[in-house]
């Protein structure tokens, strides 16, 4: 029975899993954000992590309170990781060994995984130094408490909503761009020597790859693209890396990886350091690149901000 109930408790994990998602009507999980929610940190990650972490960890404390109380003899880690396994099977261990998913999100399920496994075993070593069963429900009550948990549920759903308005306000405009002209400076100073030479042996934008840089970066922070650095470096593994995020089968840094852009795919393009070019012009630039039309509407906005501002310091 304690089995049964270690695999119920899987089921509600994917169950509520998919009860939240579908109360955010925002924009994805994973998405090209706009660049006033990556200046002031609006990068899903905490959220995502509450999202995933949330049900796990509510369901591991219930089910080790219910084992305390009824079952106190039965192989409470054993149960407790089988209840976590049966919430990965449906979701992230299938897409580990999906072949059509990229080594990168194999990876960040593969880090989910190994997370929610840990706090099964977590809260198992917690269900030993206190006594957890003072939270078990009355089985034989459970089904007027389904009531209740319904309303609970409406709730939730409520406040979710009323969060998700909240969160989505966009910033001030004039702090964006006050912030992308920063970092235009910071790299236009950093990446002078590969800049110049790019535009003038190969006739790439400098604003344009600019504007690719900054946003890649506000995406891939450096910590991050280290470890893809590191990840690379496996025979046969092929990852984006860098500041311009190209695809690699070697380690590549940061001027490189500008390097490797600029060749690949802006050359020929410098006319666009003199006259703003159209976004339909962009998009076909970055063809091969990203052809996401979110990508480069975010590019595009980036790129605006580069091209007025280096135009008011030259003039």
């Amino acid at each position: 029975m304690n089995y049964l109930w270690s695999a119920i408790f899987g089921l509600a994990i994917i169950l509520a899993f998919v009860a939240i998602r579908r109360l955010d009507v925002g924009q994805p999980w994973i998405t090209y954000r706009p660049p006033g929610d990556l200046i002031h940190r609006r990068v899903p990650w905490t959220r995502y992590a509450v999202f995933r972490l949330a049900p796990p960890t509510t369901a591991f404390v219930l089910l080790a309170a219910l084992l305390s109380e009824y079952w106190p003899d039965s192989p409470r880690l054993l149960c407790l990781l089988l209840c976590a396994v049966t919430s990965l099977l449906p979701r992230d261990f299938r897409q580990i060994i999906a072949r059509s998913v990229e080594l990168r999100q194999k990876l960040a399920h593969a880090v989910i995984s190994f997370v929610v496994l840990a706090l099964a075993v977590a809260v198992w070593a917690i269900s030993l130094l206190i006594n957890m069963s003072t939270l078990a429900p009355n089985i034989s009550g459970l089904i007027d408490n389904a009531w209740a948990a319904l309303v609970i549920l409406v709730l939730a759903a409520g406040f979710w909503s009323l969060a998700s308005s909240r969160r989505d306000e966009a910033p001030a405009q004039a702090v964006i761009t006050n912030e992308i002209q920063k970092c235009c400076d910071k790299f236009a100073k950093k990446f002078d020597a590969t800049l110049g030479h790019l535009s003038r042996h190969q006739g790439v934008s400098q604003l344009l790859l600019l504007s690719i840089a900054i946003y890649e970066d506000m995406n891939r922070p450096k910590w991050l693209r280290y470890i893809e650095n590191l990840i690379v470096r496996i025979p046969g593994v092929e990852l984006s890396v860098g500041i311009c995020q190209v695809k690699s089968r070697q380690p590549l840094t940061d001027s490189e990886s500008l390097q490797v852009a600029g060749k690949r795919y802006l050359v020929n393009t410098q006319s666009y350091d003199f006259e703003l070019p159209s976004v339909v012009a962009v998009a076909a630039t970055l063809t091969g690149y990203n052809d996401d039309p979110l990508f480069v509407d975010r590019v595009y906005e980036i790129l605006e901000v580069v091209f007025e501002h280096r135009s008011q310091n030259c003039a």
